[in-house]
Order: C-alpha cells, then sequence, then structure tokens
C-alpha cells in the first residue's frame, strides 16, 4: 500500500504543488503514475493500466459488456439473457509476479455477493470478494445462475470463449508462483445505462478502474480469447 507520506512524497518530486515543479500558468496537470493516481478520491485507472498490490502487478487487460451469454458449469454450458434494463459486464485481469518467491493474488469471491449487495460500498478488510464489478458507482450483482457460487467454468460470449479468473474462497486469493502470471475474466450484472466499473481491495492496497463506454455489446478482444 502507498502511504501518505508516499504519495506527498511522489507528488513533490513531479512538483504538485512545489516550486520549481509545475508552472501553474501551463493549465495542465503533470500526469501521476498508476500507483498515486488510484489512491486519489474518485481516481479510475483506465482498461490497460495497472497498478501493484503487494508484489504483484495487477492490471484489467481487457473489457466486455453483452445482453446474452452461455456460462459453463461444470460441463454443461447454461445459456443466459439479461433482465430487461440489465446487462453482463467483463473484465479480464492479469496479476504479473516477478518475484522469486510464489504470491497470493485479490481473490473473487462470488459466495460474498450478496453481502456486498446489500451494502456495495463497505470497505471490508476480509472475508470479502475482493474483486468486485460496478456500474458506475453502483455495486453490481450477479446473475442468476443458482449454483454459480460453487464456481464458473468459463463463458461463452460473442462467439468466443472467455476463461475465469479463479473463484476465491473467503479472502484467499489464487495463487501466483514465481516469474508467473494469474490470467482470468470476472464479472457481474450492471444496469443499461452504466459505464461498467471494478474495484479491487485487499487488506492493504485498494485501485478501480473504469471504462466510459454504456455499450451493451463491447466485444472481447479476439487476440485475447479462444474462437468456440
Amino acid at each position: 500500500m502507498v502511504s501518505r507520506r508516499r504519495l506527498i512524497s511522489g507528488m513533490s518530486l513531479l512538483g504538485i504543488g512545489g516550486a520549481g515543479g509545475w508552472s501553474y500558468s501551463t493549465g495542465n496537470l503533470p500526469r501521476l503514475p498508476a500507483e498515486l493516481r488510484s489512491l486519489l478520491p474518485g481516481g479510475y485507472l483506465s482498461v490497460g493500466e495497472s497498478t501493484m498490490f503487494g508484489e504483484l502487478t495487477v492490471t484489467v487487460v481487457d473489457v466486455a459488456t453483452a445482453k446474452e451469454a452461455q456460462f459453463i458449469i461444470g460441463s454443461k454450458p447454461r445459456s443466459w439473457k439479461a433482465p430487461d434494463g440489465g446487462k453482463l459486464a467483463l473484465f479480464k485481469l492479469a496479476a504479473v509476479n516477478d518475484d522469486i518467491t510464489e504470491h497470493e493474488a485479490p481473490a473473487f469471491n462470488l459466495q460474498n455477493y450478496d453481502t456486498l449487495k446489500e451494502d456495495p460500498n463497505t470497505l471490508y478488510l476480509t472475508g470479502i470478494n475482493d474483486i468486485r464489478v460496478y456500474g458506475g458507482n453502483e455495486g453490481a450483482v450477479l446473475p442468476d445462475l443458482g449454483y454459480q457460487s460453487l464456481g464458473i467454468d468459463g463463458i461463452n460470449v460473442y462467439g468466443r470463449q472467455l476463461y475465469v479468473y479463479s473463484n476465491g474462497v473467503g479472502d484467499i486469493g489464487p495463487a501466483v508462483g514465481p516469474n508467473t502470471t494469474h490470467e482470468g475474466w470476472v464479472w457481474g450484472l450492471i444496469e443499461d445505462d452504466q459505464a461498467p466499473a471494478l474495484r479491487i481491495q485487499t487488506e492493504n492496497n485498494t485501485a478501480q478502474w473504469k471504462y466510459d463506454d454504456v455499450s451493451s455489446s463491447i466485444k472481447p478482444d479476439q487476440g485475447r480469447t479462444i474462437e468456440m
């Protein structure tokens, strides 16, 4: 976690509010590093940007929205359609470990979505789904699929197969081995007129991403998916 002292220090190095740094006469703010920008109030990162969670570099590498999908539970695909006024929002995450030891990535805990559905703005420390999809500032809910809290094995949209991010148990996220990457998609049901957003929160770090497009048909990058 970037401390307040490090945040202030970093801003000083960039010349924010300090003599001899950024000139107020230019009318342009300098570009803050993602680690600092994500700490500012309302500080959203963009899809493709990274920030640090402990020793891991976490990036939102892709985004998609859809009105229809197939959720693969076990070996059986289940067709799904969004209710009126809703759409599925999906984000692909990559947690990169450049260290020589194993580290734990943020958890995507489907079992606790009901808790955050009741109070989506509460900041929890443990026992939550550290990864949460949002529609604007409103926490997403899960599509009505019955047994999905036990885990989803894949999601098919637009003729593409999306590999899902490992489902967490409690506050335990997937282990990322030395010099490896853990990738996968997370999802949530949001309202049609909302822009898809994502918040990741752990005990020591918080960051949020937003994609400023309210379309219900954002296709995933074909270079990062498998054709069905």
